[in-house]
């Protein structure tokens, strides 16, 4: 009889050894899905704030003001010419 209860609960430990187990592995997928989700917002917002300086940088440099304005102008133009063309229906 003793064999049998020793049987059962080692049966039993195993149980919940292994239920441990898969709850650990739950919930460590779960910090790494939520490391994963956080580098990728950090890299976006440092992709966002080097993108903010690099404009900043080309639009105060008076040199790149004035070739920006003449890109703009012909946009500007070709955008006009094609409305030009363009039939209202």
């Amino acid at each position: 009889m003793k064999k049998k209860e020793t049987e059962i609960f080692i049966k039993e430990s195993e149980k919940k050894f292994e239920q441990l187990i898969e709850n650990k592995k739950k919930s460590l997928e779960q910090k790494l899905d939520q490391m994963k989700i956080k580098a990728i917002k950090d890299i976006q917002n440092i992709s966002n704030k080097i993108a903010i300086e690099a404009v900043k940088k080309i639009i105060s440099d008076q040199e790149n003001s004035d070739k920006m304005k003449v890109i703009n102008q012909k946009n500007l133009e070709a955008t006009f010419s094609q409305l030009k063309q363009t039939k209202i229906s």
